[in-house]
């Protein structure tokens, strides 16, 4: 073996640490074995089939025994505090490693290359499947050292090792430069889920990665027709039936309170690094790369953060500047973390912006306006004064907003806004030019037109100012406050990204002055944007490097953002169907059910998987220009990355499939389709949601047996099959436009007689049932208050009741005695139980869960009392004993945002047993064991999940069949949880 040749030695290296096979290792606790339960916090380390590895004196499997105390082996130890080879540290400033020279053959060599060897030679001993504990080095630095090497593929980092990725993140690291050639479907639908997945363990991991990487590359496709390496994956417990789901991958981190601000920094060594301001006051730095927390979170403020910017240093790092609801301007060192000055600007208001550049001689100066107008300018080792006061706008006494940027002569300028737009000489301070203002200006930032500045106003247009002349530009809004800017340069494009209330960001041209795409992904309000590349600016724009005098100007909201409204102009329409002008109000006649049409297909990163060519050695990289990433945050607490690519498709008019309101299974199997799906643009279909392919869909089951529409601004907000009756057809129950209840018959694909009149408002839930007679019932509950029972073999309205608020959610199901229990849930903070007989509650549960988003009932579980699930806005979940009316142990902790969506389902296996799946914003469904109480499996899906129905495999026992809808659409998969 030749020891300076990096291959040969990174395979010697790590065959000696490498575990026999099927024999795991502590590793500090970062393995995870199959068995490990992530609520549980069982032992890690434990290999796929739960035996014991033979252990040394001090614990430690005998064969791994020479490692240093962090868990790595010993020919592995001399390394850099980031956890690289000692014999690659000699790296450029921009963390690269530099080139070097072959002492055997002359031949020279660079870093990039060593990586790629490296990459190919610790791939082959990567296990084949994700059951296989890897060895720890393969875990953490695997995919580091593909993405150094340019060969960042599904090659050099094997399926079977995501599960067990510990290290950089995998979904920072396909950002970086990398042959293009190489298959990434797996890396991809990994970075999908990696943020949601770093607590989970194995089962959980491996079961979420196989949903991404079927839903992203296979979308539409039954069961039946799927490769095998998407049929089944190792060490997951999922099948996935047919899915029409595009879960986001471009997911950088997730946060535990909402942010509202955003800026770009960097380490002393110039490594790249969010700031992230939230409205608890704190400030969290992350890895720009990978999305891990650098630091601890800083204690910033002690309101909210709603405005950042970042001013580098000359020698490395900088200094990052806040400002906050608490009316304090601090300024931070990011290398520690620490406080280097503040100041307190005048009079007893909020900071509404701030902006900092260097002087010409070096040092740093700060201005910041507040929610009054005045405007104070710091400097760094001269102290504060007052530097000016913008006139106050008539509309909006509070909204002022600051900005810099350089005209074409390379002079810096200081802009502010309030009544006029005024331009400052950022040198002297004198002032250039003053504009009027006709709306008030919410968010200000400097363009990538030289010169430039554009500013987002309360009306929902957006003006492009050109500081020597006036407006340059404006665009036209909806009505919606514009609260979020970024400015970037794709493909020749000056393009300006804006955000409002809604959860979409809206693409405009200043070129062509139009409208030019979406980027859709976030579920709720965007609060903060700010544009990324190698050489942006402090100011949000994309061009030029950042010099020891460049502007920072602030990439932040000027103030909070609603959780309602939207944002911008119509984008491309999803599928909708024709409406029948003959239906009453909001209500829609059914479409030709020989021609309807799924929802468009998501999008996928690349094309479906295709032969690969041997790894090594690795081709050429291909060059690949400087990364151009958009990063925002919203309300939904996650930190996104929208690449050039991504921007390409928005301004192309591609869009994912649409997002889906309900779903909803039929409780019996049934030749004809039992999946029913409502989605938001107005279009409901029918599905057959085994896998299989009816005879009624053709081609396969890529298409709805059946489908019709209601009007695309009031889609069908509830669905419900009615319980099956001998001699009956099958009944979709949908709630209409005009708040009545309609019935569809999708196997004639026409509307049945059914109209249940009686909600003043929207009905918002519908469940069924059958009474002792055979009587077929149905339960809805609206925004009117109001509970209300029905006959639906006569149509005929048989009780209402009452909430203090709106209904969110219904139950109904036999209780075994002839009977049925009724269950409501409400924004009340109650879930009640009704008997027909009577107009007062039989009970009432204080749920202390907030709004109460969703319930559902176990009517005969096999070992337990009958219960009924609740989830609500505190993400909790509650079982409740229906036959005591008391609840059935503690909470049951582990979502981090509300829980929307509830099911819960008994097996019919040898050993049955009671389940719940509860679904909630922050991306991941968990399912519980009703009995223990624990969480048996999390399954991320990345996206807000609105819906959950279940009901029992009727072709393998002991398997559940679960539908699911949301923001990313549909997904029906069955799962197996019995042994775990």
């Amino acid at each position: 073996m030749n020891p300076d040749d990096p291959e040969s030695a990174a395979a010697a290296n790590a065959e000696d640490a490498h575990a026999p096979e099927g024999h795991g290792h502590g590793d500090q606790g970062e393995q995870r074995g199959q068995g490990e339960q992530g609520s549980q916090g069982e032992q890690r380390g434990r290999d796929a089939r739960g035996e014991q590895p033979h252990q040394g004196a001090r614990g430690e499997p005998a064969n791994h025994r020479d490692q240093d105390d962090r868990g790595e082996p010993a020919n592995h130890r001399d390394q850099d505090d980031r956890g690289e080879p000692a014999n690659h540290r000699d790296q450029d400033d921009r963390g690269e490693p530099a080139n070097h020279r072959d002492q055997d053959t002359g031949e020279r060599l660079t870093h990039q290359d060593d990586h790629a060897r490296i990459a190919a030679a610790l791939a082959r001993l990567a296990g084949t499947d994700g059951l296989t504990a890897p060895h720890p080095y393969l875990g953490r630095h695997l995919a580091r050292h593909a993405a150094l090497g340019g060969v960042l593929d599904d090659d050099h980092v094997p399926p079977g090792l995501l599960p067990w990725a510990t290290g950089d993140g995998v979904r920072g690291l396909l950002g970086q430069p990398h042959d293009q050639r190489g298959r990434t479907e797996w890396l991809t639908a990994w970075a999908a889920v990696e943020p949601y997945v770093q607590q989970a363990d194995l089962p959980s991991r491996c079961s979420s990665l196989h949903l991404a990487y079927t839903a992203l590359h296979y979308p539409g496709a039954p069961y039946a027709e799927l490769p095998r390496q998407a049929a089944t994956f190792a060490g997951s417990r999922l099948r996935v039936l047919w899915s029409q789901w595009a879960p986001p991958y471009n997911v950088l981190a997730t946060l535990l309170r909402p942010s509202l601000s955003l800026a770009k920094a960097s380490k002393p060594d110039g490594s790249p690094l969010l700031a992230v301001g939230n409205e608890a006051g704190s400030i969290e730095l992350l890895d720009a790369t990978t999305g891990a927390a650098v630091g601890d979170r800083i204690p910033a403020h002690e309101g909210a953060v709603r405005c950042l910017a970042f001013v580098p240093r000359p020698d490395g790092g900088g200094d990052l500047v806040s400002g906050s609801t608490d009316g304090a301007v601090r300024i931070w060192d990011t290398g520690q973390g620490t406080l280097v000055d503040h100041m307190r600007p005048r009079g007893n208001t909020w900071t509404s912006d701030i902006v900092g550049y260097r002087t010409d001689e070096g040092r740093l100066a700060v201005v910041a306006v507040n929610g009054e107008g005045a405007m104070t300018l710091w400097r760094e080792q001269a102290g504060e004064r007052a530097l000016a006061a913008l006139p106050v706008h008539p509309r909006d006494p509070a909204a002022f907003a600051l900005a810099l940027t350089v005209d074409s002569d390379g002079r810096r300028l200081l802009v502010g806004a309030g009544a006029t737009v005024n331009v400052w000489s950022a040198a002297d301070h004198e002032l250039l030019n003053a504009y009027p203002v006709e709306h008030a200006v919410r968010v200000l930032i400097a363009t990538t037109v030289p010169g430039c500045v554009a500013s987002g106003h309360a009306d929902g247009s957006i003006t492009v100012w050109d500081t020597a002349t006036g407006v340059r530009a404006a665009f036209r809004g909806d009505g919606e406050p514009v609260t979020a800017l970024a400015a970037l340069r794709v493909d020749g494009m000056d393009l300006l990204a804006a955000a409002g209330p809604g959860a979409t960001i809206e693409l405009w041209d200043i070129g062509s002055g139009q409208w030019s795409g979406r980027l859709t992904g976030h579920t709720d309000s965007v609060t903060a944007l700010h544009a990324l590349s190698a050489g942006s600016t402090g100011s949000g724009g994309l061009e030029g490097p950042v010099g020891p005098t460049g502007p920072a100007g602030s990439a932040s909201p000027a103030g909070s953002a609603s959780p309602t409204g939207s944002a911008g102009p119509a984008g491309p329409a999803g599928p909708a169907g024709s409406a029948d002008p003959a239906s009453p109000a909001g209500s829609a006649g059914p479409t030709d059910p020989g021609t309807p049409s799924g929802p468009p297909s998501p999008s996928p990163p690349s094309g479906p998987p295709t032969p690969s060519a041997s790894p090594t050695p690795s081709p050429p990289p291909t060059p690949s220009p400087p990364p151009v990433r958009l990063v925002s945050t919203a309300r939904d607490n996650t930190v996104r990355l929208w690449d050039a690519q991504a921007v390409r498709r928005a301004l192309q008019g591609a869009d994912s499939a649409p997002a889906a309101l309900a779903a909803v299974l039929a409780d019996v199997p049934a030749a004809a389709p039992c999946l029913a799906v409502g989605y938001t643009t107005g279009q409901v279909q029918a599905w057959d949601a085994s896998g299989r392919t009816p005879q009624a869909c053709a081609p396969g089951a890529r298409t709805p047996a059946a489908a019709f529409s209601t009007a695309p601004q009031h889609p069908a907000s509830a669905l419900a099959w009615a319980p099956s009756a001998p001699g009956s057809r099958r009944l979709l129950l949908w709630a209409a436009a005009d708040h009545s209840i309609r019935g569809w018959d999708p196997e004639h694909g026409a509307a049945a007689d059914t109209a249940l009149v009686g909600h003043c408002l929207p009905v918002r839930a519908i469940a069924s049932t059958t009474d002792a007679d055979g009587r077929r019932l149905a339960v809805s509950g609206g925004d009117d208050h109001t509970v209300r029972l029905w006959d639906l073999d006569r149509g005929l309205a048989l009780r209402q009741w009452r909430h203090s608020f709106g209904v969110r959610t219904v139950a109904a199901a036999p209780d075994g005695r002839g009977g049925n229990w009724l269950a409501s849930g409400s924004a009340d903070g109650t879930v009640r139980l009704w008997s027909p007989d009577d107009g007062a509650p039989a009970a009432e549960f204080p749920c202390l869960q907030g709004c109460v988003n969703a319930i559902a009932i176990n009517a005969l579980p096999p070992s337990l009392p009958p219960f009924l699930a609740s989830g609500g806005d505190t993400g909790a979940l509650r079982l409740w004993n229906l036959s005591e009316a008391v609840p059935m142990g503690e909470p049951l902790l582990g979502h981090t945002a509300p829980v929307e969506a509830v099911a819960t389902w008994s097996t019919d296996d040898d050993d049955p047993r009671s389940y719940v799946a509860s679904a909630a914003r922050d991306g991941t469904i968990r399912f519980w064991d009703a009995a223990s109480s624990t969480c048996v499996l999390q399954l991320a899906t990345g996206s807000r999940v609105r819906a959950l129905s279940a009901r029992l495999s009727d072709q393998r026992p002991g398997r559940v069949v679960l539908a699911l809808a949301g923001e990313a659409g549909v997904a029906v998969l069955e799962l197996g949880l019995e042994d775990l």
